[in-house]
This record gives structure tokens, C-alpha cells and sequence, in this order.
């Protein structure tokens, strides 16, 4: 899932490869059920109240999404206090161990929430 080539060869767009994609699912959802919330984790919540996501999808999405954004917010300050522009890509090889297994973490609960949302909406999913 790393880019192939180009500056950000070996890196990921955890916003392209990941957080999209939540978002997304939580739009549909939210939409089809008249959720008016505009945050992501405020539509998963109202989803979990209502029942259309079970509580235990719900925390397993709920905390790769924060995964996700912790580890985008980290890097990108990191390459601003390298004078570098902020860009959402992520080394996973620069990872620890276990950061790296709440990343592969983060990218399953991504393709169960896009299995949840197949199942419900009849879509299907291109990376």
C-alpha cells in the first residue's frame, strides 16, 4: 500500500489509504439515517446510539480513526519542525513495532467498516 514512486516512495497517505474512507462511510450512513452531526467520531456516535453500527464496530472504528489521526498529527508536525510542508504521508517502516500493529489495526477496522457499509448499501470498494 506504499507509494511505488515519487517523493513519498515507501510512504502511505494515511488520509488517502484510511481516514477517506472512514469518512466516507460515516457520510453514507449519516445520511441515510438523517444524522445531522458533522464530525466523524460525533456521526459514529449517533450510528452506535441508533444501533445501525454495533458497539463493538463502533470502538474498533472509533479508535483506528484516532490511531489514524494521532499518527498523522505527530508526522506532520515532525515535518514541520523540520521545515518541511505537512503532507498526511507516514514511514510505516519508521514505526515501532507496536505502532506498526495499531496501524495494520487501523487499516482492518477501515475494511470492516467498508464491509459494514457494503452490506447495508450494496457498494463496492476500489483503493
Amino acid at each position: 500500500m506504499t507509494e511505488k514512486s515519487g517523493p513519498n516512495r515507501g510512504e502511505i497517505s494515511l488520509k488517502r489509504a484510511a481516514c477517506i474512507h472512514i469518512v466516507n462511510c460515516l457520510r453514507i450512513f449519516s445520511v441515510n439515517h438523517d444524522i445531522r452531526e458533522t464530525q466523524s467520531l460525533s456521526r459514529l456516535a449517533a450510528l452506535v446510539k441508533l444501533g445501525v453500527i454495533s458497539a463493538d464496530d463502533g470502538e474498533y472504528i472509533d479508535a483506528a480513526y484516532q490511531t489514524l489521526m494521532h499518527l498523522r498529527l505527530r508526522e506532520n508536525l515532525n515535518k514541520i519542525k523540520e521545515n518541511k510542508l505537512p503532507d498526511n504521508f507516514i514511514n510505516p517502516h519508521r514505526l515501532s513495532k507496536r505502532e506498526q500493529g495499531m496501524l495494520k489495526d487501523a487499516f482492518q477496522a477501515v475494511t470492516s467498516l467498508q464491509k459494514i457499509t457494503s452490506c447495508n448499501f450494496g457498494l463496492t470498494w476500489s483503493r
